[in-house]
């Protein structure tokens, strides 16, 4: 996909399914993980048209922060051979180095995918220069589209305005842009918004604020939680956000309100990956809900909570 076709296509409900891992070894689960892709196709995507959103591979949901490259790679190509032509797919390619990033980049074009994601490197804070120079050498060894993720917990980078019209400038296949942000104006996103006919627009932490987001001009969103396993729930968002029923939409929103609030209930690392992954054990998508450690799994009261939750959705 060109990056002005990915522009186009990089809206609506971003999915960022899980890597399921078996028990005991903690190896991808090949078999868990095409089964939930077959359900988000047959459930989220069914009669997909553009702008109904898109399928993220190894993205922070799917814990590529513990897989190695050829794991990442791995998903990739299970992720591109489940969906074929279907739904568009983009790839995760995160990385402290760059030469990791560039050869994501370079066999994510390989098998078909759709653009790459990445945000700054991390661990070292980087300097403006570096975060334009590591941009700049990704663009170069491919000609998919690039979204960059801004998200300053991670990289202790903020991907300010006037660096993201920089990386407009300098880097030719950028298509879109990320923002990390829970509540509407806490990073100045409403200043970045201003560029969006210049890139595609997607608030990822969309699940405290999805009406909003839209009203202010984003065309995509990330809820990172019930989409995955209720994807029912997140089409009654997307249905009203297509017919700018807002009042609709919120009232959805505050349907999922415990849910929500349950899912991203601060206990440690990684907990609302591994809450989600719980939610996906319960519907009966995975046999379980294990984390690679350091990340630890759902404890017994997550477990009986969410239980709760879901019973008082109609759900269980």
């Amino acid at each position: 996909m060109k990056p002005n076709e990915l522009k186009k296509a990089y809206q609506g409900i971003i999915i960022q399914p899980p890597t399921p891992f078996r028990t005991g070894s903690f190896e991808i689960d090949d078999a868990a993980y095409g089964k939930h892709i077959k359900y988000l196709l047959e459930h989220y995507f069914r009669g997909w048209k553009m702008g109904d959103g898109m399928i993220q591979a190894c993205g922070i949901c799917g814990e590529w922060d513990t897989l190695n490259i050829g794991e990442r790679k791995h998903v990739f190509d299970m992720t591109m051979e489940a969906v074929g032509e279907q739904v568009p797919v983009i790839g995760t390619i995160d990385s402290a180095d760059v030469r990791d990033a560039v050869e994501l980049a370079k066999y994510a074009e390989k098998i078909g995918m759709a653009g790459v994601f990445a945000g700054p490197a991390f661990y070292d804070r980087p300097f403006e220069d570096e975060v334009i120079t590591f941009f700049k050498m990704i663009g170069d060894a491919t000609d998919l589209g690039i979204i960059v993720y801004d998200d300053l917990y991670a990289t202790q980078f903020e991907v300010t305005r006037e660096v993201l019209e920089r990386l407009i400038k300098e880097v030719q296949n950028l298509a879109g842009f990320q923002e990390s942000v829970s509540v509407v104006g806490l990073t100045g996103f409403e200043r970045k918004l201003v560029l969006k006919d210049q890139v595609a627009m997607v608030n990822g932490a969309a699940w405290q604020e999805p009406i909003p987001s839209v009203i202010m001009g984003c065309g995509g969103y990330l809820m990172y939680i019930y989409e995955m396993f209720l994807p029912q729930e997140a089409i009654a968002i997307l249905d009203a956000i297509k017919a700018k029923d807002w009042e609709k939409g919120m009232k959805q929103r505050e349907r999922l309100s415990k849910l929500v609030g349950f899912m991203y209930k601060k206990n440690g690392l990684g907990d609302h990956i591994s809450r989600t992954k719980l939610g996906c054990e319960l519907m009966g998508l995975y046999e379980s809900s294990t984390m690679r450690p350091p990340k630890a799994d759902p404890n017994t009261s997550e477990r009986e909570e969410m239980k709760t939750i879901l019973k008082e959705l109609g759900y269980l």
